[in-house]
Parts: structure tokens; sequence; C-alpha cells
């Protein structure tokens, strides 16, 4: 009889920890499509003007072109109003990633790319959704974890793209 008591208890506690964590696991966090971001540092024996000027051409075939330029200017210089225009930090472009899965809408992102000597930053922020060139309002929309996947895995491919090509030079 005993046996049998103790077997029921541990059944029961049992039931209690699964029940426990499977509502812990449906609480997990989700992330929104604006939440979305992918960042990765390349190290490459280049000058900090080769590596941007393969950045240019590259955001021209691969991206959407060179959306804007960010200059580097000390804060002395922009007191005096003297802006740098020869020392260039930053490229900015955007891509679009597709899925069947999404119908017509796609998500647009923003890839930044930071030349250095023998270095480059490239991050992939700012996702929306946009549905025919027009922004849907609603970008607080979850993300299924399925097309997140996919589009950090084309971040992933982009940057290897990159990567591989870079070296040819």
């Amino acid at each position: 009889m005993k046996v049998l008591k103790t077997n029921n208890l541990q059944y029961i506690i049992f039931g209690f920890f699964i029940i426990f964590v499977i509502g812990c696991a449906s609480s997990l966090p989700q992330k929104t499509i604006d939440q979305i971001s992918y960042q990765k540092i390349i190290n490459i024996n280049l000058s900090k003007d080769q590596l941007y000027k393969f950045s240019l051409n590259w955001v021209k075939i691969k991206l959407t072109g060179i959306d804007r330029l960010v200059y580097k200017n000390n804060p002395e210089d922009l007191a005096t109003g003297v802006k740098n225009s020869l020392i260039v930090n930053r490229i900015i472009s955007n891509g679009y990633f597709e899925d069947p899965k999404l119908s017509n809408i796609k998500i647009k992102y923003k890839c930044k790319i930071d030349c250095k000597e023998n270095q480059v930053k490239i991050s992939f922020i700012d996702c929306i959704y946009i549905h025919e060139n027009k922004l849907i309002e609603n970008n607080s929309k979850i993300i299924d974890k399925n097309i997140e996947k996919k589009l950090i895995k084309n971040f992933e491919d982009l940057i290897k793209d990159f990567n591989q090509n870079v070296k040819i030079l």
C-alpha cells in the first residue's frame, strides 16, 4: 500500500513539473521584426581605401546601391563649421528579403558598412515589412521564427559573399 502512494505522489509531482515547464516555454519572449539585427566584423589584410572601394561596388551589385555616405568629422571641425568631406566612415544601403511564405510582403533592411584599416564591420538593422514598396504601419508584428532564421541566413550569405569576393582583390 505504501509503494502505491509513493508512486502516485511521484506521478503527481512529475505532472506538475511538466505543466510548469510547458508554461514557461510558452511564455518565452518573441521577437518583432524591428528587433532583428545582425552584425559581423571581418578582418582582412587590406587598406581602408581598398576596403571602401570594394564596399561601394559590392553594395551596388548586392543591395540597392549607395543610399548615404556618413562622413567622419572631428568635434572641433564641426564647431567651426568645417566639414571633412574626404574621410568617409560609413556606407549605408538598403536590401530586401523575400520569402514565398510572406506572399506580397517583403522585409526591407538597412545595411551599414564601416571600413577601417584591415577591418570591415557589416551591420544589418532596421528591418521593416513593406507591401508594394509601401511601409506597413504595424512593424511591431511578431516575426515567424522560420522567417527570422531565413532572414539571418540571408545576412550570413551576404557577409560570406562579401568576404569571399574581397579576398580576390
